[in-house]
């Protein structure tokens, strides 16, 4: 049984950041794959730039 479109929009997915060193080997994978989604638009970060460390707090979802 699908869940119900209510269910379905009220679940979301939060991916943070990695360790980089941890996953060398995968470095040139992930290069070739988001540099040109990057380039093209199709992938866009969301960061959220703060002046002060007493901003801290607000930028922090």
């Amino acid at each position: 049984m699908a869940p119900s479109r209510a269910v379905a929009a009220e679940k979301r997915l939060r991916i943070e950041g990695f360790v980089v060193r941890g996953h060398r080997d995968a470095q040139v994978e992930l290069y070739d794959f988001a540099v040109p989604h990057l380039r093209s638009g199709a992938l866009v970060p969301d960061e959220t730039v703060v002046d002060g460390f007493e901003l801290l707090v607000r930028a922090t979802p």
